[in-house]
């Protein structure tokens, strides 16, 4: 009679083993076919493929399952790609991650004995090329006439007075801002800066008012399409009325107004003042 109880007790347990297993079985199979990743979606990226950025990210056997995709790899470290920090992966539904891409936050390019040298905004340099990168030079300008050492990969550079790496992020920060990048920005002997776009060249002078002065560039710029010449905006003031942009010979000076509204005039002119003797032309609007 026990051997009849202990065997009936054996069948009960492995009966409801079974069962435990054919659960976690069912559970997995619903995990695994509801959780499948079909859909994955990429931003922040302006220098890679949606495509590569997705190669560089989406790795392992854990990969095609949206849960332990974000849970396990939720970051992924992207330092030693080209201009890239990091990517973030992030649950969207239950097919569907977004990859956050953060890029290397540059701050300039110095041009130097044919080589392309990117450094951010603590004045790191972080990539070394032959040759130029337009899609980034598209977003981040060169450096010119400022002097420096220690520039190589990996370097902190040094530069020859200790603010010039704040002036560089500040203006680096407002072009972001206004979306305007500039081809270049130049420093002089006298710390006086100047912005290069195509044809028009934008004096700003003095590191003073940098946010206000690359706010009204970015007003003005559109309504100079097409031109060539110097807009003024050295002398630029919180009390400042009048912006002048001197074209080249016989372009005559456009002189944007607190009204929106821009008139030419035949000559030159000083930031903030009418051309004297000056016949007047046409008008133009700032947009």
């Amino acid at each position: 009679m026990p051997e009849d109880k202990k065997k009936r007790s054996i069948g009960v347990k492995a009966v409801v083993g079974l069962i435990c297993l054919a659960v976690a079985a069912a559970g997995l199979f619903f995990f695994f076919s509801t959780f499948q990743l079909k859909q994955i979606l990429v931003s922040g990226s302006t220098r890679y493929t949606d495509e590569e950025i997705r190669d560089l990210c989406i790795y392992g056997p854990l990969s095609y399952n949206t849960v332990l995709l974000t849970r396990l790899q939720k970051q992924v470290d992207l330092r030693d790609v080209a201009f890239l920090d990091h990517a973030d992966i992030v649950y969207v539904d239950k097919n569907t991650v977004r990859i956050e891409v953060t890029e290397t936050p540059l701050a300039g390019i110095f041009e130097i004995n044919d080589y392309y040298y990117y450094f951010d905004r603590t004045g790191r340099v972080t990539e070394v090329l032959s040759a130029p990168d337009e899609i980034i030079a598209e977003r981040v300008p060169y450096i010119y006439g400022l002097g420096a050492s220690n520039i190589g990969l990996e370097h902190v550079i040094e530069f020859e007075y200790p603010e010039a790496l704040n002036t560089i992020v500040a203006i680096k920060n407002a072009i972001d801002r206004y979306a305007i990048c500039p081809d270049s920005v130049t420093f002089d002997e006298e710390r006086n800066i100047t912005l290069q776009y195509d044809q028009i060249t934008v004096l700003l002078g003095q590191d003073k008012l940098l946010e206000e002065k690359i706010s009204r560039a970015s007003a003005i710029m559109p309504g100079l399409e097409g031109r060539t010449g110097t807009l003024h905006l050295e002398t630029f003031s919180q009390d400042t009325e009048n912006i002048v942009f001197e074209g080249t010979a016989n372009a005559g000076a456009w002189i944007n107004t607190p009204d929106g509204e821009g008139t030419d005039e035949e000559g030159s002119a000083e930031t903030g003042d009418e051309p004297e003797n000056a016949e007047e032309g046409g008008s133009d609007s700032e947009e």
